[in-house]
């Protein structure tokens, strides 16, 4: 016989009944633990504010080993809440870390357009296949299927991309301007530029006018440079060959920037209307706008018609990340080179700026990416302009 004391009582028991005894003292511990922890769990989950009800995001941001979960639930029940860690907790495998300050809703700390908030809220499985059959046919997937691709996928099919050559020029390519930065690699098939009967916009001057010069002496182009950064004023620079300089910039607004330098933008159609092209399009738009590229395609493409774009598209991408998290950087860009390629823009030339800034390692991937890439785009006709032909 075993005596168990507590106090001043005591009583004696079997050895197998005291062995029984500790087992169940043990389970009702244990319920206990597991009823805390659900509760805690629960609590911090009403407090956490929603994006929509029932919808539950795990979000990697590309670091070995750590994961990021943000519960968007706040009116579902406590038994909803509670099915929902334990079904997430069994398929990561990994121990759930919540933070103690609230999370705020994606749409008030980044500002995405209503297109991509609503592709990074979908609920579409991933398929693993939309990245390698972009890869074998050298073409992006459809916007629904970026949507549902990992960071890490996103990451790899830009760069793979940007190493795709889609069409022919069917000339020698010409670098016009300087042999390094500064200077442009140009189609001059008739097709695409027709000489002394052509107009060139060219976005992003740098005090640098060797590719405006070259393209407006050897190319008889009439050639408008843009760049508010200089501060410079309104000028011609030439006659004949005729070179115009205008301190304005090119965005997707009409105005003077929020910042310190207050400099002057407007959009491509204010431009043109401006100078009295509205009747006519650049048959080439060279842009080295440092970033505002992504403003300004957008704006272009969504209020031109598509007949009425450049015949070629010159441009320097860049791919830096700011204050937004990495996927809806990536589908922003990718949505643009989407749009480009619906509307008939084809690669024809690619350039890897090799400045030591450009050349960064991926948080997603871990491996070292190009950040800049110059790119000529030459203008086919679509299949939907085909058909009415």
């Amino acid at each position: 016989m075993m005596e168990l004391a507590y106090g001043k009582c005591s009583f004696k028991l079997h050895p197998v009944s005291a062995f029984l005894f500790l087992i169940l003292c043990t389970g009702l511990l244990l319920l206990y633990e597991e009823g805390y922890q659900t509760d805690r769990v629960t609590k911090t989950l009403n407090y956490i504010p929603s994006l929509s009800d029932k919808t539950i995001n795990s979000n990697s941001n590309g670091n070995q080993g750590s994961e990021v979960v943000t519960m968007q639930t706040r009116k579902t029940t406590s038994m909803k809440n509670h099915t929902a860690v334990k079904s997430l907790m069994k398929s990561t495998q990994k121990p759930l870390i919540m933070s103690s300050k609230p999370a705020k809703p994606i749409a008030n700390t980044l500002k995405v357009s209503p297109q991509i908030h609503e592709c990074l809220t979908t609920k579409a499985p991933p398929d693993g296949n939309y990245l390698r059959d972009a890869l074998l046919l050298g073409r992006l997937p459809t916007k629904a299927e970026m949507c549902v691709m990992s960071v890490s996928h996103l990451d790899t099919l830009l760069q793979a991309y940007m190493n795709t050559v889609q069409i022919l020029c069917g000339s020698s390519m010409v670098r016009m301007g300087a042999r390094k930065d500064g200077g442009w690699d140009v189609c001059p098939n008739d097709r695409y530029l027709q000489k002394d009967n052509c107009l060139v916009y060219s976005f992003g001057i740098n005090n640098d006018f060797s590719f405006d010069d070259e393209i407006a002496r050897d190319y008889g182009c009439k050639v408008h440079s843009f760049d508010p950064s200089m501060r410079k004023k309104d000028h011609i620079r030439s006659q004949k060959p005729f070179v115009s300089f205008h301190a304005t910039g090119l965005s997707n607004f009409i105005g003077t920037t929020a910042d310190r330098n207050r400099w002057k933008m407007k959009t491509l159609s204010a431009i043109r209307q401006e100078l009295g092209h509205t009747q006519v399009m650049p048959d080439v738009l060279k842009m080295d706008i440092e970033f505002s590229e992504w403003n300004a395609l957008p704006e272009i493409l969504h209020n031109t018609p598509v007949n009425d774009l450049p015949k070629q598209l010159i441009a320097e991408f860049h791919y830096f990340v700011f204050k937004t998290d990495l996927k809806t950087h990536w589908l922003k860009v990718l949505f643009t080179f989407k749009d480009l390629y619906d509307v008939g823009y084809r690669i024809a030339w690619i350039s890897r700026n090799i400045d030591v800034n450009c050349i960064k390692k991926s948080k997603s991937t871990g491996k070292m990416y190009y950040l800049c890439h110059e790119v000529t785009f030459l203008k086919e006709i679509p299949p939907a302009a085909r058909k009415s032909i």
